[in-house]
């Protein structure tokens, strides 16, 4: 008797984005809700405590993963918790989902047809400060090089990017 998948849509593997991504088992229709993104509800404060011990951690092993999801200025989910396979959709500047909150619930939806094998992505919305401490390698169209909100790229590429280079 075959062993039942550990969710019916998704499953995790190594990504060509980064570390270990979020792929979708069967055909997923546009607007579909995939899957929720579980975790244990941390303060704000906590949550910078729990980064800053997470990135020192994984400097000495060569990879960074926070697994916070900030719901509102106070309210944040860590998500590194069992179970949450969530935790492992990559950012990409050109996403196939996006995430939304219902009554402090996280959800990760379809922006369009997702096929069989294909990764979910998603657009992490960093601000320009977090933005440039990660850096994006999605390849996208439009990408820049770093994990920054879409409303941000322009302005970064046009302004900021040039004057990185030219120092």
């Amino acid at each position: 008797m075959s062993k039942a998948p550990a969710h019916p849509l998704v499953y995790k593997a190594k990504s060509a984005l980064h570390g270990n991504g979020l792929f979708a088992q069967v055909p997923i229709k546009k607007g579909q809700k995939i899957i929720q993104y579980i975790g244990k509800p941390v303060s704000s404060e906590e949550s910078v405590r729990i980064t800053d011990r997470r990135y020192k951690s994984a400097e000495a092993k060569n990879r960074a993963y926070a697994f916070i999801y900030q719901i509102s200025k106070d309210y944040c989910i860590d998500g590194n918790v069992p179970g949450n396979l969530a935790k492992y959709i990559n950012h990409s500047c050109d996403p196939n989902c996006e995430s939304y909150t219902y009554r402090r619930e996280v959800w990760i939806r379809s922006l369009r047809a997702i096929r069989p094998g294909e990764e979910l992505t998603f657009d992490y919305g960093f601000d320009p400060i977090e933005g440039m401490a990660s850096p994006c390698s999605c390849g996208a169209k439009g990408c820049i090089g770093y994990v920054m909100a879409k409303a941000y790229r322009a302005y970064f590429k046009k302004h900021i990017k040039p004057l990185m280079e030219s120092s």
